[in-house]
């Protein structure tokens, strides 16, 4: 090819590139240009493709071989944090609070506010949903043995203890 590099310039780029690891393409081709290094005019696209033809397209992978060891492929991942979960044995035995400023209400003096109490051995919990009649999902399993909330309610006319 007319515009092909050739193999001295690519062996001159490639040693000059491991011995100076840290510069990017285009301070590889401005020192190449220089007198002192032969004075080598290669831009710093051609510099870059000379690199990738011999797998030394980044400064790690250049690093890595002179240092003795292969690059790692990709910065590690931090591990994900655990899952966060309150452990309770029966209802009642721990509830968390919540507020809310819903703001200024017609009809009202000052700011009005929504405090909600939640127990954390139901665990209940429902998408949002336009129907009031959705019934809740469970987020976990239930860590009491009893069914809770219980199934049905108690019936109106009944009497505990007759």
């Amino acid at each position: 090819m007319a515009n092909a590099t050739s193999p001295l310039i690519e062996q001159r780029v490639v040693a000059f590139a491991l011995g100076h690891p840290g510069f990017g393409p285009a301070r590889v081709a401005a020192e190449l240009a220089r007198p002192n290094w032969g004075g080598i005019v290669l831009s710093a696209n051609g510099v870059w493709r000379v690199l990738r033809r011999h797998g030394l397209s980044t400064r790690a992978k250049r690093y890595g071989l002179v240092a003795g060891y292969a690059a790692p492929p990709a910065p590690e991942r931090p591990a994900p944090p655990p899952e966060r979960h309150l452990e309770v044995h029966h209802p009642g035995q721990l509830v968390q609070l919540d507020c809310c400023c819903i703001g200024r209400l017609s009809g009202t003096k000052g700011t009005v506010w929504q405090y909600t109490a939640i127990d954390v051995a139901s665990a209940y919990t429902g998408p949002p949903s336009r129907s009031p009649g959705a019934i809740p999902q469970r987020s976990g399993p239930a860590p009491w043995p009893a069914p809770w909330p219980p199934t049905s309610p108690p019936e109106a006319g009944s009497s505990s203890g007759s």
